[in-house]
């Protein structure tokens, strides 16, 4: 069988992420470590094995010769450890679920159903991680995703979770001070951008789009521009202005009167909420159950909305 030591595996581990990312800062993102552990690591190497892996110029970094050669065989090895120890996990009832979602659905629609799936299965654990970046479930060992988008994602199996919908929504106290009657009022009112979507590259409406789907056009910038739904969301309950609510994101609050719609015009996003696992990879027992359990929860919002 031959001598199968290896060392430095976790710093082998940062060189991989690093020279696939071509970045320290996206390879310690990956890893949640800093990008100074990944330079550390990567010292560790050079030193260890006597070659220089990377050439560095201001910013930007290249990989050397020596380290071109054997990084596909790195890869290789990373994504089998990946598929041996998801296969291990195949046959369990029990044991954690890792589940990556974006930060606003996470919290404004899934976070409170957690509670009621920890009742019915006590003995699944589940690691729930909110972020805005496109997390590589194979390589970061999560079990599966909750991605938004249009459904297709390269290495991915997608199945559709949950069409979106967007409509005008404020609180109860701005409409009762401002009156809104028709769309031509609402060009007046105060307009809340949420910029969640800004920077995804999908071409999500904003109050222009959505105002010259029904015909106008305004000049009106909004009011004040938020990074985030999060702020944008509580801003508009606390009675600043009118935001374009998506249908996920504001259920609640327009379930229990915080926020109500001005005017009924609704407009179809184009984009909706997708379960994503990695193509051909193991699922376990324990994730199959969640992700059952996600798909009936998703069928009774689309029954009750």
């Amino acid at each position: 069988m031959g001598d199968k030591k290896l060392a430095h595996l976790n710093a082998l581990r940062a060189f991989e992420a690093a020279a696939r990312h071509m970045s320290f800062a996206k390879a310690a993102a990956e890893m949640s470590v800093t990008p100074g552990a990944i330079s550390q690591q990567i010292k560790l190497l050079e030193t260890y094995y006597g070659v220089r892996l990377f050439r560095r110029a201001g910013r930007s970094i290249s990989v050397t010769d020596d380290a071109a050669k054997i990084i596909p065989q790195l890869t290789a090895a990373f994504d089998l450890l990946a598929g041996a120890t998801a296969s291990l996990q195949a046959g369990k009832s029990g044991g954690v679920v890792k589940v990556t979602a974006p930060p606003t659905f996470a919290v404004k629609w899934l976070a409170h159903r957690l509670g009621e799936f920890a009742l019915q299965h006590p003995g699944i654990q589940i690691r729930l991680e909110s972020t805005e970046r496109l997390v590589d479930l194979k390589r970061e060992e999560a079990d599966l995703g909750i991605r938004y988008g249009r459904g297709s994602w390269r290495g991915m199996t997608a199945e559709h979770l949950l069409d979106e919908e967007i409509a005008p929504v404020c609180a109860p106290t701005y409409l009762s001070a401002r009156p809104i009657k028709s769309l031509e009022d609402l060009s007046k009112a105060n307009l809340i951008h949420d910029g969640t979507m800004d920077d995804t590259g999908l071409d999500f409406p904003d109050w222009g789009s959505w105002f010259r789907s029904f015909g106008i056009e305004i000049e009106k910038r909004p009011a004040v521009h938020f990074s985030s739904s999060l702020p944008a969301i509580q801003a508009a309950i606390d009675g600043f202005g009118v935001i374009l609510g998506r249908s996920t994101l504001v259920d609640a609050e327009l379930g229990d009167g915080r926020l109500v719609k001005p005017v009924p015009e609704t407009m179809d996003t184009g984009f909706g909420y997708y379960l994503v696992v990695p193509e051909e990879a193991p699922i376990s027992v324990a994730a199959m159950t969640f992700l059952n359990w996600l798909r009936n929860e998703a069928a009774s919002f689309h029954r009750t909305s």
